[in-house]
């Protein structure tokens, strides 16, 4: 969780990089609870984007996550996240609408100094300013110790032969 907190030094967007099932989803949800928990952003909000396709969506689903008007632009938006002050936005599954990066979070970063967009996505976004946290896959090995240790403390562990 630190090399994420590092992306942030200097930068607003984050993004974390990675395939499906790695984790970038859990990883961006407790990196946002612990941000709260610490008192480095007073809020944070999580936006699933995996039905959205446009930057509209984009801008639709952002808009029902933090309770602003439906029907506006990304421009109508960004207002209202300037408004709200110190905030961080997860953006989950991104690599559904990567071409839609520029006219949403590309716009709202530099427009919006308070702002801290977290993104996890198969892409990057292609943003200025954008830093980028690559997650890598397990090794077969570390993976099964991985699954033998979750295994064992929940209880479950599979009988070995």
């Amino acid at each position: 969780m630190g090399s994420v907190r590092a992306g942030f030094q200097g930068a607003s967007v984050v993004t974390l990089l990675g395939p499906a099932g790695i984790g970038k989803t859990r990883l961006a949800r407790r990196f946002a609870a612990n941000a709260i928990a610490e008192d480095r952003v007073p809020q944070a909000w999580f936006v699933d984007l995996t039905k959205s396709l446009t930057d509209a969506d984009v801008v639709a689903a952002v808009a029902r996550a933090i309770g602003a008007p439906l029907g506006g632009d990304a421009g109508s938006l960004a207002r209202f996240l300037a408004a709200r002050g110190p905030l961080l936005l997860v953006l989950d599954n991104f690599e559904h609408v990567v071409d839609a990066a520029t006219a949403t979070v590309g716009a709202w970063a530099p427009a919006i100094p308070s702002l801290q967009i977290l993104a996890t996505s198969r892409e990057t976004l292609r943003v200025p300013g954008e830093t980028v946290v690559a997650l890598e896959t397990l090794s077969v090995e570390d993976a099964a110790a991985l699954f033998l240790d979750r295994a064992h403390k929940s209880g479950r562990a599979p009988a070995l032969a």
